[in-house]
C-alpha cells in the first residue's frame, strides 16, 4: 500500500491596527502574515493593488481589506483582514488685527479664531505666545499654528501695522 502525503497551503494574516490621519495626509497600510504560510503568497487590496503594504491618502473615512492568498501544488487558501483609516477634519485659523497707535508703540492685537478640527486646540506664536490671541503686541508679522486634539494643524498670519513717525 502507498502512502499519499497532500500538501495543502496555508496562510494567516495578523490584524491591522486601525489609522487616524488628518484630512490631506497619507499612511501606509501593511499586511503581516502570522506565523510562515506553506506555498506561495500573493497579496490583493480592495484598491486593486498587490504587495504586502499600500500607501493610502482617503479624502474621508475609508476601510481597506487585503486578501493573502497562498497556492501550492494547485491548491490555495485565503486570509483576509479589514482596517480602517480613520481622516479627521483640519481645523481653521483665521486672524484679525488691532494695528499700533503710535509708532513705535506696544498696542497693537490679533484676534485668532480657530473652528473645525477637534478641541482642545493648543497655539504656538512666532514670538513665542502660546495664548489664542495675542495682545499689546508691536509692529511685526505674527504666524500661529493651532494643533488640534488629533495633531491636526492650521497656520495663520497676521501683519501688524504701525503709522509712520511723526515728523516735526
Amino acid at each position: 500500500s502507498a502512502t499519499v502525503t497532500v500538501n495543502t497551503p496555508q496562510v494567516a494574516l495578523n490584524d491591522i491596527a486601525s489609522v487616524s490621519i488628518c484630512a490631506g495626509a497619507n499612511t501606509t497600510l501593511t499586511a503581516e502574515l502570522d506565523g510562515t504560510p506553506t506555498g506561495d503568497v500573493t497579496y490583493a487590496w480592495s484598491t486593486g493593488a498587490t504587495g504586502s503594504e499600500i500607501t493610502v491618502t482617503p479624502s474621508e473615512t475609508t476601510t481597506y481589506t487585503v486578501t493573502a492568498t497562498a497556492t501550492q501544488g494547485g491548491c490555495t487558501a485565503t486570509a483576509t483582514k479589514e482596517v480602517t483609516v480613520t481622516v479627521n477634519e483640519l481645523p481653521t485659523a483665521t486672524v484679525s488685527v488691532t494695528n499700533v497707535k503710535c509708532n513705535g508703540a506696544s498696542n497693537g492685537s490679533v484676534e485668532l479664531s480657530v473652528s473645525g478640527g477637534t478641541t482642545p486646540y493648543s497655539y504656538a506664536w512666532s514670538n513665542g505666545a502660546t495664548t489664542e490671541d495675542l495682545s499689546s503686541v508691536s509692529a511685526g508679522t505674527y504666524t500661529v499654528t493651532v494643533t488640534d486634539e488629533n495633531g491636526c494643524t492650521a497656520t495663520a498670519s497676521a501683519i501688524v501695522n504701525q503709522p509712520a513717525a511723526l515728523s516735526v
